[in-house]
């Protein structure tokens, strides 16, 4: 699901009582010097994050006249933007971000979405809404009330809790120290192994967990 045309149809249905509108204006910030980080804060919308070969923020400003801001920095290796709703209704601000190899990303989300396609370094914290990753780095997800999924191909460390809600794992079959507190849980081919070199850690306390293993692809015998 790396589509922020599926994304954005999917918050507005999750934030039908803020409510999303037209696009007012867009805008974003370049990186002029290399970053080692990208952090992005936002109050409402939808978060895409995109490898690139250049750092680059790209919002969209959903709300009316001065109903929000948003700032954007670079500054000490560290590329910024922070974008506010000030008003409970009729607001949100989409953000793309194209992540060069290399570098961390950090989130912070009051309501909406995020997903990522082949990030490698991420930390997101979303207070109410879903995060979607495919990934072959490291993760750290939290998240107050929504749900996650998580693909997870020769990663080292994914770590996620749900404060209410459901986790869901595609793991590449390698073996992994697991460690799941769930209400429920359901394991389809991962394995768990102490002395594994993957990291994963999944709390739900109040949903499950579930977690498959990546099936390798198949040759389909065509010439």
């Amino acid at each position: 699901m790396t589509s922020s045309i599926q994304a954005r149809i999917l918050t507005c249905t999750l934030v039908a009582a803020v409510g999303c509108g037209d696009v007012r204006y867009r805008d974003g910030i370049v990186a002029k010097d290399g970053v080692e980080r990208i952090h992005l804060t936002g109050d409402v919308g939808v978060i895409d994050l995109v490898p690139g070969d250049v750092a680059k923020i790209e919002y969209a400003v959903r709300a009316p006249e001065g109903a929000a801001s948003v700032q954007s920095s670079e500054r000490g290796g560290m590329l910024r933007t922070v974008a506010r709703c000030h008003t409970p209704v009729l607001c949100s601000v989409d953000v793309q971000v194209h992540v060069p190899s290399g570098v961390s990303v950090e989130v912070d989300l009051g309501l909406g979405e995020v997903w990522s396609t082949g990030v490698e370094d991420l930390g997101i914290s979303v207070a109410q809404g879903d995060v979607d990753l495919d990934t072959n780095g490291n993760a750290t997800v939290q998240v107050g009330q929504g749900d996650v999924r998580v693909k997870a191909s020769g990663s080292e460390s994914i770590r996620v809790a749900v404060g209410d809600g459901n986790i869901s794992i595609d793991a590449a079959p390698d073996n992994w120290n697991l460690s799941v507190t769930a209400r429920s849980q359901s394991n389809n081919g991962v394995l768990d192994d102490p002395t594994a070199p993957g990291q994963m850690e999944l709390v739900a306390p109040s949903g499950s967990v579930t977690l498959r293993t990546i099936r390798p692809a198949t040759d389909s015998g065509a010439p």
